[in-house]
C-alpha cells in the first residue's frame, strides 16, 4: 500500500497538558472529536485529572483547513468543551447542552435511556481521584450516537460508562455492569447488529484468572448488557480489540499485550464463535479497523525500536509483506504509550485518521491525518488505484 497523508494539529502541545485518544463521528454537516486531555503525572500513565472534551468542527470549514497551507490548530477559544469530570461538575457541561444543534428524529431507546435513572457521573465510590481516561465516541445509525468513557486511578478507582444521545451532544452516563465480568473496558467503534448493538470491549471473566481476553458485549435496549462472545488467547495476553464486517465476515483485530507485542485477528460468522487467533505483525499496539468499499483498513502505534515508535495504517488482505502494506503517517520519540492511539474515519470519501503523538517531554497533542488525494484523481484508499 502506498499512500500519502497531509497532516494538521487539532489539539497543540502544552506545558503539562496530556492530550489523548481521540475519535471522532461526523453528524449535520458537523464533526466532533472527542477525547481525553488531563495532566502529565509520574503517578500512572497517561496522567492524571483527565476530563473528557470534545471539539466540535463544521466539515466545510475541517476540510477548506486541509486544502491551506499552514499548520496553525484547528481548537479555537470556546470551541472545545469538557463534556465529564469524574464526580466533579465540568465547567462546559451546561454550556455544551445550551449550544444549539441541528435537530434530527428522536429515537425511542435513547428516550427510553434518558428517562431511566442515570447514575451520576463519577458516583463510584473510589472516584474521588478524578480522572477520566477513555472518550469512544461512535454513530450507531442515524439517529443514535454513544460515548464511552471511563475513570480510572490506578489502585483507587475504576468504572466504565456508556452514553446515548440522539446527536452527538451527551449529558448524562451510566456505569456498565454485565453479568459473569469482573471488570471490563471498552474499546474499538460499536456498530448495529440484528435490532441491538455491539460493543468491543475486553476485560477478565468472573471465576477466571486475572489475564484479560477480548470481548463481545451486546445491548438490545441501551440498558442491559449481555456478554455475547470471547476469545482466548491460549496462553497469549490479548486485550483491546476492533471488529469490523469485511469480505463477509467479522474480523477481529486484537492487542497482543505481552511480550514480542502485536496484532492478533480472529474472524466470525456470528459474533457468537470465533476462530483460534492468528498474528498478523508483530511490535504494534491498539489496533482500530475501518472498511470502506470492501477494502480494510487498520490503523495503530507501531514500535519501530527503544524510544521510537510510529502512528500507522495498513491494509491488512492486501500484499504479502508487511513492508509493503504500512504507511507510517508520523514518528514519535519518547515513551511508546504517548502516542499511537488512532481513530480511522471517511469523510467525503477521503481516509482520515485522528490520533494523538507523542515526545520526550511526556506532553501528547492531538492531529488529524487525511488521505492525501488531489481533486481529479480518485482517492487510493477507495479504490484499488493507489497514490504513490
Amino acid at each position: 500500500m502506498s499512500l500519502q497523508f497531509i497532516i494538521k494539529t487539532i489539539i497543540a502541545q502544552r506545558d503539562n497538558v496530556y492530550s489523548s485518544f481521540p475519535t471522532m463521528v461526523e453528524h449535520a454537516g458537523d464533526v466532533y472529536i472527542y477525547y481525553r486531555q488531563g495532566h502529565k503525572d509520574s503517578y500512572q500513565c497517561h496522567g492524571l485529572n483527565g476530563r473528557v472534551r470534545c471539539l466540535r468542527v463544521n466539515k466545510a470549514a475541517l476540510l477548506k483547513h486541509f486544502a491551506e497551507a499552514n499548520d496553525s490548530p484547528v481548537l479555537l477559544a470556546g470551541d472545545d468543551l469538557c463534556v465529564f469530570d469524574g464526580d466533579q461538575e465540568c465547567p462546559g457541561a451546561k454550556k455544551n447542552q445550551e449550544r444549539p444543534l441541528r435537530q434530527c428524529g428522536s429515537h425511542p431507546a435513547a428516550v427510553k435511556n434518558q428517562e431511566r435513572s442515570l447514575r451520576p457521573c463519577g458516583s463510584h465510590p473510589g472516584a474521588a481521584n478524578n480522572n477520566e481516561l477513555d472518550a469512544i465516541v461512535s454513530g450507531l445509525q442515524g439517529d443514535l450516537f454513544t460515548l464511552c468513557s471511563r475513570v480510572y486511578v490506578r489502585d483507587r478507582s475504576a468504572a466504565t460508562y456508556i452514553s446515548f444521545a440522539n446527536t452527538p451532544v451527551f449529558d448524562g452516563r451510566r456505569e456498565v455492569v454485565v453479568e459473569g465480568v469482573a471488570w471490563l473496558v471498552f474499546y474499538g467503534k460499536a456498530f448495529r447488529w440484528g435490532t441491538g448493538y455491539v460493543f468491543p470491549a475486553y476485560g477478565v471473566l468472573e471465576g477466571r484468572d486475572q489475564k484479560t481476553m477480548p470481548l463481545v458485549l451486546y445491548t438490545g435496549d441501551l440498558v442491559s448488557w449481555t456478554l455475547l462472545s470471547y476469545v482466548q488467547g491460549d496462553g497469549i495476553i490479548l486485550n483491546e480489540n476492533s471488529i469490523v464486517y469485511y469480505d463477509g465476515r467479522y474480523v477481529m483485530f486484537i492487542r497482543q499485550d505481552s511480550a514480542p507485542y502485536g496484532i492478533w485477528y480472529a474472524v466470525s460468522g456470528d459474533l457468537r464463535s470465533w476462530s483460534a487467533p492468528v498474528r498478523l505483525i508483530e511490535g504494534a499496539h491498539a489496533p482500530m479497523a475501518i472498511v470502506r468499499d470492501n477494502r480494510c483498513f487498520l490503523s495503530f502505534r507501531r514500535l519501530c525500536r527503544d524510544g521510537l515508535s510510529a502512528v500507522s495504517v495498513m491494509s491488512p488482505f492486501e500484499g504479502t509483506k508487511r513492508d509493503d502494506m504500512t504507511v507510517d503517517i508520523e514518528t514519535y520519540e519518547g515513551s511508546p504509550f504517548d502516542g499511537g492511539y488512532t481513530d480511522p474515519v471517511f469523510i467525503d470519501d477521503h481516509l482520515f485518521v485522528v490520533y494523538y503523538v507523542g515526545n520526550t517531554s511526556g506532553e501528547p497533542y492531538i492531529r488529524l491525518a487525511r488521505c492525501g488525494c488531489t481533486s481529479n484523481k480518485k482517492c487510493g484508499c477507495t479504490s484499488n488505484k493507489q497514490i504513490t
